[in-house]
């Protein structure tokens, strides 16, 4: 039974260790190669963008209820 208490807490220390290692890799910070797409930085930069991102998720509501 102390065994497989060890066993399942190495199991977990490991799990942990792996999550934590790999979230310190930058690769999915990237820019996209087409110059067309929206980015979410290229939408919150002009503030007259910010009023149609509060527009359309009001609408979504009021459509959904």
């Amino acid at each position: 039974m102390k065994n497989k208490n060890i066993f399942s807490v190495l199991l977990t220390g490991f799990a942990v260790l792996m999550f934590t290692a790999n979230s310190c890799v930058k690769d999915l910070d990237t820019e996209p190669i087409d110059p067309n797409v929206v980015t979410s930085a290229s939408v919150y930069k002009d503030p007259a963008a910010w009023k149609q991102v509060l527009a359309k998720c009001y609408a979504g509501l009021a459509v959904s209820g």
